[in-house]
């Protein structure tokens, strides 16, 4: 005998719809989520080391070191682990600035930021190690964060050095003229003279990335920054 094969009607468009629609839907269902937004601190920058509104002190190449010693301790809340000798005019003059003042709000207590170009980072070590020492001459624990950066600074060219000293004899040969002779009228007219092209380009600005030292130190330890520049703390 033969089979009888069952013929099933074709599905309305209502019906296809919904099947459609119930697919989509199981499609949404799969997707991956949305990745989550950076963890975002009130003052509206992304959470980080960057967001670490510490007190800083620059030291350059010429600067003091018991005067930044001071400035690096009183930073820290740590002025009484000094040396009971009050500062000299000398420091006193010195240390004025060093510590930029920042928002009560957004200030870390014992924590403040040392930093320096390549010409003063064999004084930044010298400052953070003697720092370090007067920590534990008194028995309080640190913790160090250490890293490198870069600043881009106008390094001035060398024609504009020669142009800067060819004005600076022609002024003294100008001056020298007037007190011989008593006139400025040269020098009057030669000043009335545009510069040329060429001393417009001479002139332009060069930038160079500058190298720095920066060394984060605190009374405290501080895991974001450890995770990225590594840790150096205390024994005590």
């Amino acid at each position: 005998m033969a089979k009888k094969i069952k013929q099933h009607p074709p599905a309305s468009p209502a019906a296809l719809v919904s099947n459609k629609r119930r697919r989509l839907a199981s499609i949404d269902d799969a997707s991956p989520s949305a990745p989550s937004a950076p963890t975002v601190t009130p003052s509206g920058t992304s959470a980080g080391p960057a967001a670490l509104a510490a007190q800083t002190v620059h030291i350059v190449a010429g600067s003091k070191i018991q005067a930044k010693v001071r400035a690096v301790m009183s930073a820290l809340g740590a002025s009484n682990s000094l040396e009971s000798k009050p500062p000299s005019a000398a420091d006193a003059d010195t240390t004025r600035g060093d510590v930029r003042p920042s928002d009560a709000s957004k200030n870390l207590d014992g924590v403040v930021l040392v930093e320096a170009h390549a010409a003063g980072a064999s004084k930044l070590i010298t400052v953070v190690e003697i720092a370090k020492r007067t920590l534990d001459n008194a028995d309080r624990p640190w913790w160090a964060y250490t890293g490198v950066k870069g600043t881009m600074e106008e390094l001035e060219s060398r024609g504009d050095v020669r142009s800067s000293r060819r004005q600076h004899v022609h002024d003294l040969n100008a001056s020298a003229n007037e007190l011989v002779d008593g006139s400025a009228g040269e020098g009057d007219e030669e000043e009335a003279f545009e510069p040329t092209g060429r001393e417009r380009t001479i002139s332009e600005k060069k930038v160079r990335n500058v190298a720095g030292l920066f060394v984060y130190l605190a009374i405290k330890p501080l895991p974001s920054l450890k995770a990225i520049h590594g840790e150096q703390c205390s024994e005590a």
